[in-house]
Order: C-alpha cells, then sequence, then structure tokens
C-alpha cells in the first residue's frame, strides 16, 4: 500500500506535471458525496486547500482528530481560502509561505485536518497522497469512509492504528444563535428572551483596565425566537459595538476602517471578510492576553429572499483555556452569562448575580440575573440606549421560554412529524455530539434547516 502511494505521488509530479490530486477535506464530505472522494483533476482547476504542520503556527488551528498536527485554510492574513479560487500550484505555494505543507490524503479523510473549517468539510480540496500513515492518524471506520476509489487507479485507503481515545476539547466561551451560551467552562445551554445583558465583566482585566462584554437580544417574528442584535465591548476607556445588520462602532464613531487594526486600549482591534458555510462574513477579532482572542462573525442579511438569509452574531473567547492552563489569571475574577471559573460543584450550577445557585435546567431564571441594571452602576455600552436595561424595563420572556428545549414535543409532532423528521435529518452530522439538541431545536423552533449550514454547527 504505502509503495503504491509514493509511485502515484512520484507520477503525479514527474510523469504528469499537468494533473494534481483533490481529496475529500473531511467524513462529512464522503458522507454528502458520491464516490471517488480522492481523484487526479487537472492542476489548473480551481479549489481551496488543506495546510498541515507539525509545528504551532499563526492562524493554523491544533487538530483534535490527531494530536501534533495543525491545519489551516486561511490566507497569510487569516483570512478563509473560499472554494474555488486556488490552483494546485497557488494552493501549495500558500501551505508554504505558511511554513507548511498541503495535507495529505490520510489526513483529510481520517478528519484530522477537519478543524480548519472555513466552510470546507462538506467539499473536496487540493491535497498529495498520503504514505505517511502516522500513529496519530486514526483507522478510518468502513460506516464512515468507504473505500477510496482514486481514478484512474483505484484502492483502498491506507488504514493506521487507532490511537487511544482523548478527551473531546473543550469549547470557548462564546454565544451564537438563537442564542446558546458557552460558560468558562464550555458548559452549553440557552436562553430566549430579550433585554440587554452581561455575557462577562472582569474588573481587574489587563491592571484594572476591566474587560466588560454585553450582549443585546432581539425576537424575531413571527415565532419570537431570540438572536443577538449587538455585542459590546468595552476596555479601558474604549468601546467596541457590533451589530448583526453589518455596523459598527467605536467609541461612538460608526463603520472606522479596522483593516489595517487599531489600537483599542493597548490591544489591536481589526476586521477582515471570512467566507464561511458559502457566505461572506464580517469578522471582528481584538487580542487579548497570552495570544487569547475575541472573535466575532457577523453574516448580514441579503434581503434577496433566499434560502438561509438572515442576519447572525456570534463570538468566541479564543484561547482562554490555554491562557489558564499556562498559569494565566487575566480572566480569573470573570462572571456574568459565562459563568465563573471556580465553578461550584465541578460546574454543576450557574451563579447568578445574586449568589443564587442555577441548576442548568433553570438557565431561564439565571439568565436575566445579569441583565444590565443602571441602578448597580452598570455601564451603558451600546450606542443607542432602546431601553432594555433596569430598572427602565425586565427581560421580555419569550412565549416559546421552556426549561429544557429538548422537551419541544409538540413541534416535533407537528405536521405528522415531518419537521421533527426534516430537523433530525438536517442536523444528523452532529450526531451524537453535544450540539444535537441545540441543531435540532433551532430547525424546529425557526422552521429554518440552513440553521444547521451555520459555521458553529460544522467544526
Amino acid at each position: 500500500m504505502r509503495s503504491f502511494f509514493l509511485l502515484v505521488l512520484a507520477g503525479l509530479h514527474t510523469a504528469d506535471a499537468q494533473s494534481a490530486v483533490v481529496s475529500c477535506s473531511s467524513t462529512k464530505c464522503v458522507a454528502k458525496t458520491s464516490a471517488p472522494y480522492v481523484e487526479i483533476v487537472s492542476a489548473s482547476a480551481k479549489y481551496s486547500m488543506r495546510c498541515c504542520t507539525d509545528t504551532p503556527t499563526t492562524h493554523f488551528v491544533a487538530s483534535t482528530a490527531c494530536p501534533g498536527l495543525y491545519a489551516s485554510s486561511t490566507d497569510l492574513s487569516g483570512n478563509c481560502v473560499p472554494n474555488g479560487s486556488k490552483t494546485f500550484a497557488e494552493a501549495e505555494a500558500l501551505c508554504a509561505s505558511h511554513g507548511a505543507r498541503l495535507c495529505t490524503t490520510t489526513e483529510n479523510l481520517a478528519d484530522c485536518s477537519r478543524v480548519a473549517q472555513c466552510g470546507l468539510n462538506a467539499l473536496k480540496v487540493w491535497a498529495v497522497f498520503g504514505d505517511d500513515a502516522p500513529s496519530s492518524v486514526p483507522s478510518v471506520a468502513k460506516s464512515q469512509v468507504p473505500s477510496i476509489d482514486v481514478t484512474p487507479a483505484p484502492t483502498p485507503a491506507p488504514v493506521a492504528d487507532t490511537p487511544a481515545p482523548t478527551a473531546a476539547p473543550v469549547p470557548p466561551p462564546g454565544a451564537h444563535d438563537d442564542p446558546h451560551f458557552y460558560t468558562w467552562q464550555g458548559a452549553l445551554y440557552d436562553y430566549h428572551g430579550v433585554c440587554d445583558m452581561i455575557y462577562t465583566t472582569c474588573p481587574n482585566y489587563d491592571q484594572g483596565k476591566g474587560f466588560h462584554m454585553h450582549l443585546r437580544t432581539e425576537f424575531v417574528e413571527p415565532t419570537k425566537w431570540s438572536t443577538i442584535s449587538s455585542l459590546a465591548v468595552k476596555i479601558g476607556d474604549d468601546v467596541f459595538e457590533a451589530q448583526n445588520n453589518g455596523s459598527y462602532y467605536v467609541n461612538g464613531v460608526p463603520n472606522v476602517d479596522l483593516s489595517e487594526g487599531v489600537d483599542f486600549a493597548g490591544h489591536k482591534l481589526r476586521s477582515a471578510n471570512r467566507f464561511d458555510q458559502g457566505r461572506l462574513r464580517l469578522l471582528y477579532q481584538i487580542e487579548l492576553e497570552d495570544d487569547s482572542l475575541l472573535e466575532v462573525l457577523v453574516k448580514s442579511p441579503k434581503n434577496d429572499g433566499s434560502r438561509g438569509d438572515r442576519s447572525s452574531l456570534s463570538f468566541q473567547i479564543k484561547g482562554a483555556h490555554e491562557h489558564r492552563n499556562n498559569g494565566g489569571n487575566a480572566f480569573s475574577d470573570c462572571v456574568g452569562l459565562s459563568n465563573t471559573w471556580e465553578q461550584p460543584e465541578e460546574g454543576k450550577y450557574l451563579v447568578g448575580r445574586s449568589g443564587e445557585l442555577y441548576e442548568f435546567e433553570r438557565a431561564h431564571e439565571f439568565a436575566p440575573e445579569w441583565q444590565v441594571d443602571q441602578d448597580k452602576n452598570d455601564p451603558m455600552l451600546f450606542f443607542k440606549d432602546v431601553g432594555l436595561q433596569l430598572p427602565q424595563q425586565e427581560c421580555i420572556k419569550s412565549p416559546i421560554l421552556v426549561a429544557d428545549h429538548r422537551h419541544l414535543n409538540h413541534l416535533k409532532e407537528a405536521d405528522g412529524g415531518a419537521l421533527g423528521r426534516q430537523a433530525e435529518e438536517a442536523c444528523s452530522h452532529l450526531s451524537g455530539d453535544t450540539l444535537y439538541d441545540a441543531c435540532v431545536f433551532d430547525v424546529l423552533v425557526t422552521g429554518d434547516t440552513s440553521f444547521a449550514e451555520e459555521p458553529w454547527y460544522n467544526k
């Protein structure tokens, strides 16, 4: 098997310099496409790529499936390289400019490079034949990846030894529609309602400058499910606000040029575009401590009536766990919807502002405790006051508010169970994942299967 791959690889680079290899970028592609999953195509064709390296590198993500490997599908600025944009030579050169190489077919089909995301996990990308079969690459089960037909010379994929199981990575703190919140410890819960809320507040951050993040939610008619409409961040005296319609403010000034980055209380604030899951999105980043990063992703509607044409705003605080694991304490005093680092009884509870402990099933009671309250000297971070803070207005509850969204049987059974089956099919790629229930809930409540295609459900 190894000699066969070496022979074909040699042929590609010597006998037929006009040809190159593309492969499914992950098992998701295998599940959604037909064979061949690896094929030889013209080197002048246009695809995206997966770059791999054994060394931690800027814009590269550590593989969860293959420890010691790092993958990326971005350019040198960290922007995703969209599908259909690079020839083989261009893709190979871009990987080399990162100090990396094209990922192998083995790595792609074993999900080693899946963490690179960029909306490519269901697509084919430029690759090179894998003859390495490292011990860190898990074997590919036939139930997940059928035998691989290489055109013009069919062959099954090489199978490597299965590594010892590793713990699933802890999701970074953050939130995404509609809305699902992650705590500092990576626990997931939901809240549906409308008000201004404190996602996290860290008074001692950066030698007392403070790190404060507020969220504003709104209802989506007619079902009145909630969405994050705005996010505001304050460090020191500087305030940044991003809205789900694509507008943003820096210290009250709209749409400042952030493409080259600007100073933000001693930190760098910048913007870029990211092509993710078939849509161009606005990306905002604020550099924090020890390479940690607040990343805000906004999808604005095109208003063309197309499927999934809606606004969305999501965010993650990347690198916070690594910072803490390395002994950092920049976020140690943070509280809010994010909960606390030192969660009582091994994270079984959410800690309210009053000090009351809430089981996760009572998140609909916990979240309003963190409504912005001017009587408690909470700052107004949003450019425009729309009266969603205390004491003017308590959080407005959604009519779909329930303690546990897994019990939305009345929606699952609607139309003879058709909606339930539709939701389960749309989210089937997450079967067994902790996000499966959240995905099904989103599709059930909104009636929109395109929710299952959002980046946070396609890592």
